[in-house]
C-alpha cells in the first residue's frame, strides 16, 4: 500500500479550494500520514500534486505537506502539520480553537457548528461551516472538516460541497467514514 504525507498547520493559507472535474467512485485508494497516525480513503488523483509549504509562525516554522482532489462541486482535501513544541504546549483545545479561527478566515467561511467528536477513540472537532461566495464565485457552499491532534500534528480532512447532489454527499461521506487512528 502506497504511503502519502499529507501536512497542514492551520496558520499557513489554505490552498487549493476551489473545483475541477469529477472522478469514478473505483479509482479510490487509501492515504496514510508519513507517521502512521492516520489514514482515510480519497480519490486517487489526491497523490498526483502534494504540497509542501514552510511558514514561519509566532510558534516557530512549521512544515505542511497537503493534497487535495477537486470534482465538480466538491473539494475534498487532507492536510496537516508538524507542530513545534511550543505550540503544542498550549494544549489540545487552544490548539484547534486557534486552527479553527484561522481555517474559517482562510476559507472566508461562517461557523455553524464545532463540536467535539471521536474518531478512532480519539477526541477530534468537527467544524461545520458555510458560505455565500465560494471563491468570490458567487457560489453558496457548504463545509465540514475534522481537526485531530495527535502528537505534534495537526491533521485536517476537509469537504466543501458547492453543488449538493447525491453523488458529491456520497463521496464526502466516504471520505469521513474511512478515517482511522
Amino acid at each position: 500500500m502506497m504511503r502519502s504525507s499529507l501536512f497542514l498547520f492551520l496558520l499557513m493559507p489554505l490552498c487549493g479550494l476551489a473545483l475541477l472535474s469529477p472522478i469514478h467512485a473505483e479509482e479510490w485508494i487509501r492515504i496514510h500520514s508519513e507517521s502512521g497516525d492516520i489514514s482515510a480513503l480519497f480519490p486517487s488523483d489526491i497523490k498526483a500534486n502534494p504540497q509542501t509549504q514552510t511558514d514561519k509562525t509566532l510558534a516557530g516554522k512549521v512544515t505542511s505537506v497537503f493534497g487535495e482532489h477537486r470534482g465538480d462541486g466538491i473539494l475534498l482535501a487532507a492536510s496537516a502539520a508538524h507542530l513545534p513544541r511550543v505550540a503544542r504546549a498550549s494544549g489540545e483545545k487552544a490548539v484547534l480553537k486557534a486552527s479553527k479561527k484561522t481555517f474559517l478566515t482562510q476559507a472566508k467561511g461562517k461557523e455553524i457548528s464545532f463540536e467535539r467528536i471521536k474518531v478512532s477513540g480519539k477526541n477530534a472537532m468537527e467544524l461545520r461551516y458555510k458560505g455565500d461566495a465560494y471563491q468570490g464565485k458567487g457560489q453558496p457552499y457548504q463545509g465540514r472538516a475534522v481537526f485531530l491532534l495527535l502528537n505534534n500534528r495537526v491533521y485536517i480532512i476537509n469537504s466543501v460541497i458547492s453543488k449538493a447532489n447525491t453523488e458529491n454527499k456520497a463521496m464526502e461521506k466516504k471520505v469521513f467514514k474511512s478515517i482511522t487512528l
